[in-house]
């Protein structure tokens, strides 16, 4: 998770020095949410917050998330974003074959 504050203003807090929409987050993360700093709960929609992360509107961009905040006057959230991680892992074989022996695939 990366956390964006917001100040009072409703803009990116300039301490982090983050920039909500680059390139780069918009093809490495796949939701936005928005967090309310004091009580960790998230927004659910006008009126409703949820500690439940997966029952917060999902955003699919900063720049969405943060229209709908500054929209709602909500002051002291910030957005958290969340990115599947693919891994993968090679793991090598040593394969020997008999001489003369034939080999079906």
């Amino acid at each position: 998770m990366i956390g964006v504050s917001l100040n009072q203003t409703g803009s990116p807090d300039s301490k982090s020095g983050i920039k909500c929409d680059t390139q780069f987050l918009r093809r490495h993360f796949l939701q936005v949410v928005i967090q309310e700093i004091a009580t960790g709960r998230y927004w659910q929609r006008t009126g409703l917050w949820t500690y439940n992360r997966d029952m917060a509107t999902a955003f699919q961009s900063c720049s969405a998330a943060l229209e709908q905040a500054t929209h709602l006057q909500l002051q002291n959230v910030q957005l958290v974003l969340t990115r599947e991680i693919k891994e993968c892992e090679v793991i090598p074989i040593k394969t020997s074959f008999r001489s003369g022996a034939s080999e079906h695939v």
